[in-house]
């Protein structure tokens, strides 16, 4: 009957749907580096985090300006909006940062009044990647250190340990209960003793073995129970009572993050560059992106804002009147074709004799970023089909390259050595390596994509070093 209850449920936000398709709407430009985190705001602002180590604050309606907070020594990872209480009537949200402390900034920080946080909580030994609330406003934070924590009016009341690997993702419940996402690859559901005593210590009362990687994200999803996402590529859908329920595949490499977009479904994104529509259990929507996908969140409108490795948060609408104007449409197309030209310039040894002409163009996609490869006179090249526009965009010449052996794909790329690594928080990473590249530029990109600690880097380097000796 969960089954059921969720099919229901997603069937019932499917038709609720208008069937329209999300464009581009928007460019939020300005953070100097990769935008981590993306949050909506109770006032209708958006807030992004950086490793910049900047929060921004941003009016949808008017992206070309926003507010800049300096409120953190190291990178911002995570967000989350917060409602007013009692002793802070005008707090909004909070902050996380690899400076291990959370943030708590007021409507002040969204006008520009104020670049102090009303509050600074101090607690967590590592950094602070995940942020979230209970239904009675207090906040809820993950971290590298392999604890939660839950905090009232700047005091932490409940540390929750159990997780064997670092925390990625916290998300307090309807019913109270809290969930905690680890690169343990587990969920787990945790209870208060006493529900009647807001600081009533909470324990485990469920660990959730699903996935095989580490879990990234989590979302509330009403009425059915949650979602959760993770570096094994799928989106799972449970009931509250932690059963599964639902696998969204099509992602092809690590979702990063997942949220719910009421009236919709369900939106996604990852290190595969795209942001994912699912709607009724399907994917209905590959918004594809120029660089990685770190954050996605939705707004009160419907609309989607995601945060990407590029620096530039983009929000989506499926409203024509919110699209973007066609400049706006025509540079995002010519990034994501510059960007995606390199990624199908070597797929394999191509027949040049058995690929399809031009005239393959004319028949539409049957769905939203279904690719082929199309012969243009001596030239391959490589489109993808967009729903939203029905057309086929053109992503680039593919070139040939005979296939090695010797060579491994990993997460689309094709690498001339892969390498299992095994880090000390307990999770194994593959790292794909090529000759000739600088082994500590690839151990510090390693270590950014993966959020591990900066001490790491010396002992990736060297272990590229010495398995890549020929």
């Amino acid at each position: 009957h969960h089954l059921l209850a969720g099919l229901l449920y997603l069937s019932i936000i499917a038709m609720s749907g208008d069937g329209k398709y999300y464009k581009l709407s928007s460019e939020l430009r300005g953070h100097e580096q990769d935008v981590r985190a993306v949050c909506a705001l109770s006032n209708g602002m958006v807030a992004t985090g950086s490793r910049d180590n900047s929060v921004r604050v941003w009016d949808p309606a008017d992206p070309k300006s926003c507010t800049v907070l300096h409120g953190h020594q190291h990178f911002v990872g995570s967000l989350v909006s917060l409602f007013p209480t009692v002793s802070h009537p005008t707090r909004l949200f909070a902050s996380g940062g690899y400076d291990n402390v959370i943030n708590v900034w007021d409507a002040g920080a969204c006008s520009g009044a104020s670049d102090t946080p009303i509050l600074t909580l101090i607690g967590h030994e590592k950094p602070v990647v995940s942020l979230s609330v209970t239904p009675d406003g207090h906040i809820i934070s993950g971290s590298w250190d392999s604890t939660a924590r839950v905090w009232i009016d700047g005091e932490c009341v409940d540390v929750l340990k159990g997780h064997e690997a670092a925390i990625w993702a916290v998300l307090g419940m309807p019913d109270g209960s809290i969930l905690t996402a680890s690169a343990d690859r587990t969920i787990k559901v945790w209870r208060q003793t006493n529900p009647d005593s807001p600081s009533s210590p909470r324990e485990c009362v469920a660990t959730l073995q699903r996935h095989t990687d580490v879990v990234r994200g989590l979302a509330v999803l009403p009425g059915v129970g949650f979602v959760s996402c993770a570096n094994d590529g799928l989106v799972l859908v449970w009931s509250a009572s932690g059963e599964p329920l639902m696998e969204l595949s099509g992602h092809t490499a690590y979702v990063y993050s997942v949220a719910v977009v009421e009236g919709v479904g369900i939106v996604s994104c990852g290190e595969d560059r795209s942001v994912r529509v699912w709607v009724d259990g399907q994917q209905k929507q590959s918004l594809p992106h120029a660089n990685v996908v770190w954050s996605v969140a939705a707004l009160p409108n419907r609309d989607v804002v995601s945060g990407s490795s590029d620096g530039i948060a983009r929000i989506w609408s499926a409203d024509p009147e919110r699209y973007a104007n066609e400049l706006v449409l025509q540079n995002y197309e010519a990034e994501l074709a510059s960007s995606q030209q390199q990624a199908v310039s070597s797929i394999g040894a191509l027949q040049m004799d058995k690929l399809a002409g031009p005239e393959a163009l004319l028949v539409p996609g049957k769905r939203d970023g279904e690719s082929k490869v199309v012969k243009q006179g001596n030239k391959a090249e490589a489109y993808q089909w967009s729903a939203a526009d029905q057309k086929w965009i053109d992503l680039g010449e593919v070139v040939d390259s005979a296939t090695n052996s010797q060579k491994g794909m990993l997460e689309g790329k094709e690498y001339d050595q892969i390498f299992d690594i095994d880090i000390n928080d307990g999770a194994k990473y593959k790292i794909g390596y090529n000759k000739g590249e600088n082994p500590y530029q690839v151990a510090q990109d390693f270590i950014w994509k993966n959020d591990l600690s900066q001490e790491f880097l010396e002992q990736i380097a060297q272990f590229i070093f010495k398995n890549a000796q020929e």
